[in-house]
């Protein structure tokens, strides 16, 4: 059985500060339907990491009933040298797999300060 796969070429300049890129995969048939429920091999040769705090260099994801999933390449906190990476998304025979950077708009969450008034009870005489 042979597979239908697609690469990305990642190449972030030391100077970048980008640290991660988000990938939306889309596979449909020979008919140029989506497929639900296929799983989708992501392999990563060279820098960064597919997960944002250890190397993970393959991962696997299954298309919902768009034919679609969602990846995320972490630059690793490399930024002393330039980056560079080649990812291969590999999907069964027969089918056509595309993938596409996309910006995040998900606010990320963190530690927030609220001003309360301190309240001292008087002093026991």
């Amino acid at each position: 059985m042979s597979e239908s796969s697609t690469t990305i070429d990642i190449s972030e300049e030391m100077s970048s500060n980008v640290s991660r890129h988000n990938y939306r995969i889309s596979v449909k048939s020979s008919s140029g339907e989506p497929v639900s429920g296929q799983e989708v091999v992501i392999a990563k040769t060279g820098d960064g990491s597919f997960a944002p705090n250890f190397r993970s260099d393959e991962i696997r994801r299954v298309t919902d009933d768009a034919g679609e999933a969602v990846f995320i390449w972490y630059r690793g906190g490399v930024f002393t040298r330039r980056v560079r990476a080649t990812i291969t998304l590999t999907a069964a025979e027969g089918q056509t797999i595309g993938a596409e950077r996309f910006e995040d708009t998900t606010p990320e969450f963190g530690v927030s300060y609220v001003e309360r008034p301190i309240r001292i009870s008087p002093p026991r005489v």
